[in-house]
């Protein structure tokens, strides 16, 4: 009999508990957040894509970039000019095993 009494008081409780909610209005706020998230997920989603483009074309650029520095290497340290200094201007003695030249353009 007890337990026959304690079964009904709980089953009363959760019905009273149950009708004191709005079922209707707690499904329609779920559905709202439902929305909501997927909007959230759509713009992760677009943002993921985007940071993916923006990766590859840095990659690109960096890539590009190294072969137009591979390919311009700069003038060579070790190479020899020979410039004709007649007729110019020297200071110094004019048979000097090196010599440093100036070139202007005045125009």
């Amino acid at each position: 009999m007890k337990t026959l009494r304690k079964t009904f008081i709980i089953i009363g409780c959760i019905g009273l508990f149950t009708s004191c909610f709005d079922t209707k209005q707690i499904e329609q706020d779920l559905g709202a957040i439902n929305d909501s998230m997927k909007i959230i997920q759509k713009k992760i989603d677009d943002l993921e894509k985007k940071q993916k483009t923006f990766a590859t074309d840095i990659a690109t650029l960096k890539s590009q970039k190294n072969k137009n520095n591979s390919n311009n290497k700069g003038p060579d340290p070790n190479k020899v000019y020979d410039i004709a200094v007649a007729g110019s201007q020297v200071f110094g003695n004019p048979n000097a095993k090196v010599t440093i030249t100036e070139w202007m353009d005045f125009q």
